[in-house]
């Protein structure tokens, strides 16, 4: 759910974070500060971080009163949306749930 017409916030920008975040998850100094949930939530997070992002910033969602921060608020438009996706796209099939034998304090 990245936009290819979107020239930042694409499915390049999305490998590049987790590519990111995995290099600095293998230094020790890192590893020894995290537990191997974390390092997962990580990853994880990195690759959904800007899902379905329409390139635009939240200020102008607001402005635009646009669905999006009509939904949430205008408050924290794009991060909860992206965070609330990517709960719906791995809980949608599951095959693809990764939170499926989690504890929800997890």
């Amino acid at each position: 759910n990245y936009h290819l017409s979107n020239s930042y916030h694409n499915s390049t920008h999305s490998a590049d974070v987790l590519h990111a975040t995995a290099y600095f998850l293998s230094k020790e100094r890192v590893k020894q500060t995290l537990d191997p949930i974390d390092e997962v939530a990580a990853l994880i997070a990195a690759t959904v971080h800007d899902v379905d992002h329409p390139g635009r910033t939240n200020s102008f969602l607001c402005n635009a009163g646009s669905e999006l921060a009509i939904l949430y608020n205008d408050t924290a438009v794009l991060e909860s949306h992206h965070a609330a996706l990517a709960f719906q796209i791995t809980t949608r099939d599951d095959k693809c749930n990764i939170f499926k034998n989690m504890e929800r304090n997890e």
